[in-house]
């Protein structure tokens, strides 16, 4: 169920999508496998993300969120934080979107991460350059390169 909601997600239905995701989480709850719940509550959330139903977004990446923390799920919370982070940077919530973006390089140069940290520097660079501090973009640019 929850690939099938990926895949329509990844085609930009994201009613489509919420309909197996949904019936993943229904399942998934009564499974309590957590680690795969927060997967499917983030997934929920890039649901409504798509379609800047940001309030419902926040919800389900904010219990995705604390399933990953009480699981010690490192990249679920990186998951997680970095997308709360693109809402908030949607919302132009531009501090908090560079709060929520460096907690996610600390536990990604924690767990040693490199990949996701170069999207993460991307991300604090667009915080940045929409804050009009060129030269802060800039440097985060480079990192990523």
């Amino acid at each position: 169920m929850h690939q099938l909601g990926v895949a329509y997600l990844s085609q930009k239905n994201s009613i489509k999508a919420r309909e197996y995701l949904e019936e993943a989480a229904a399942i998934i709850k009564s499974d309590h496998d957590s680690r795969f719940q927060a997967e499917i509550l983030n997934t929920l959330g890039e649901s409504y993300y798509q379609q800047r139903q940001f309030d419902k977004a926040i919800t389900f990446y904010q219990e995705s969120l604390s399933i990953s923390q009480k699981r010690k799920n490192y990249r679920g919370e990186i998951a997680s934080r970095y997308n709360l982070g693109n809402v908030d940077l949607q919302l132009r919530q531009f501090q908090q979107a560079s709060s929520l973006y460096h907690q996610c390089l600390e536990i990604e140069q924690q767990i040693g991460d490199r990949c996701s940290s170069a999207s993460t520097y991307h991300q604090l660079g667009r915080v940045a350059q929409e804050m009009r501090e060129f030269e802060e973009a800039r440097r985060n640019g480079k990192v990523v390169i």
